[in-house]
């Protein structure tokens, strides 16, 4: 009869851990300004699979001829163009393994240009 109840909590405890739902990927939303010449935050902190939304505001850039920003992502080649006095709002699956992956502003926006950037850090 052990034996019968034993064999029983086995086969209940192997279901449950096959059959148990799976911890899905979060989906990460956030806000974020781009101005001369930096991003805030600089960094974004999400888990390998999740879903990241950014909310942009583009403030402003001293070139007037091209009153945008931008934010590349390499690792991901993912960019999108960032129109001054507007929130733009991106969306993407972060499919990278962890570790730490910069971002930037690929548009020059002024002399400190190069100083727009920041990193993506995926655990």
């Amino acid at each position: 009869m052990r034996r019968i109840i034993l064999t029983g909590l086995i086969i209940l405890s192997l279901s449950l851990i096959v059959f148990s739902p799976k911890i899905s990927a979060a989906t990460v939303e956030m806000n974020m300004v781009a101005d001369q010449y930096y991003f805030d935050p600089e960094v974004i902190k999400v888990k390998s699979g999740d879903t990241l939304i950014i909310h942009i505001e583009s403030l402003m850039s001293e070139m007037e001829n091209f009153p945008l920003h931008s934010i590349f992502f390499p690792a991901l080649n993912k960019r999108w163009d960032l129109p001054t006095g507007k929130t733009t709002t991106i969306k993407f699956k972060v499919d990278l393994p962890p570790g730490e992956y910069p971002f930037e502003c690929d548009i020059y926006c002024g002399l400190a240009h190069p100083d727009m950037k920041g990193v993506l850090i995926v655990e």
